[in-house]
């Protein structure tokens, strides 16, 4: 496998929080709040369509993003952890759960920019409106404790193996437990910079060796 292709899959683990903090800046902390009145969350979506549309699909990416960063985590973890590998696939099943809560809560939310971009607002009420527009923000049950069964499965590994650093077993560990507080937003992006920091260590690590007579 040629060097550039072995760093493609940890470098996503870099993507991962470059696109969680875009979502952020450009979208999350800008959203009307879900007691909102329903009139004004239509008014929202329909003078903000394409920041709404931009944003969301940062947020959908950066799923995708994580779920490549765990297939590669779970190959070093479960070649390193032997035996049946259980933990390992407790891990990678959690990436999965989180990165479809990501994609399920960007989903919900460009179906509203979809209706308000093509002029369809008539096909859903403002109360339906409103209602989708909670489950976008609130809807983060899967993505916090999807992340927090990550951490805490790929935590347990690093200590136990050492195949990567163990303070980075030792963080996500402390990392699982702030995810399964309903701040998503606070344990999520705190969990994407472990994912960076695992990111460099995994790159570091696939550099190849020069030996002294090498010309």
């Amino acid at each position: 496998m040629s060097l550039s292709r072995r760093w493609f899959a940890p470098a996503t683990g870099l993507a991962f929080p470059a696109l969680l903090v875009a979502w952020l800046l450009i979208i999350a902390r800008k959203e009307p709040i879900d007691s909102a009145v329903p009139q004004d969350i239509v008014s929202f979506y329909n003078q903000n369509n394409a920041r709404v549309m931009i944003g969301w699909t940062l947020l959908a990416l950066a799923g995708v993003a994580f779920l490549f960063f765990a297939g590669t985590l779970w190959r070093v973890l479960r070649s390193a952890e032997g035996s049946t590998g259980w933990l390992s696939t407790v891990m990678f099943g959690g990436g999965i759960v989180a990165a479809g809560g990501m994609l399920l809560m960007a989903g919900l939310a460009m179906v509203l920019g979809y209706i308000t971009g093509s002029d369809l607002e008539d096909v859903l009420d403002p109360v339906g409106f409103q209602a989708i527009h909670v489950l976008a923000l609130e809807l983060t049950l899967p993505a916090a404790y999807g992340m927090a069964a990550f951490l805490l499965a790929g935590g347990l590994l690093v200590i136990r193996t050492r195949v990567l650093p163990g303070w980075l077993g030792w963080v996500a560990l402390v990392l699982a437990v702030i995810d399964v507080v309903p701040a998503l937003q606070v344990g999520l992006f705190a969990s994407s910079l472990w994912v960076f920091a695992a990111s460099i260590v995994l790159m570091r690590g696939m550099r190849p060796v020069v030996t002294a007579g090498a010309t």
